[in-house]
């Protein structure tokens, strides 16, 4: 789980065995998910960090709705840190 949920290393990981990946970044409050997203471009996959099923995980499309979902998590599961992938089409 740590592996994987370790963005930094799970990207290695994948970067050692020639695996694409879409971009990604971490954040840890509305403002950092809303920095990244300029970066990452939507649509984006949101989840926290260290959850099992999928609990939290929603795709986004604009930055609205972005920010609705960062808060409601953050409210949800305080200080925890934030997973925000790209979307890869038809993935």
């Amino acid at each position: 789980l740590d592996l994987a949920e370790d963005r930094g290393s799970f990207s290695r990981l994948l970067k050692d065995n020639d695996i694409p990946y879409p971009q990604f970044g971490v954040a840890e409050s509305p403002d950092e998910a809303l920095q990244l997203a300029d970066e990452l471009k939507f649509p984006l996959l949101v989840r926290p960090s260290y959850v099992l099923g999928g609990q939290g995980m929603k795709i986004v499309i604009n930055k609205e709705e972005l920010e609705a979902h960062v808060v409601d998590l953050l409210r949800k599961i305080p200080n925890t840190k934030l997973l925000l992938d790209h979307c890869v089409d038809g993935a």
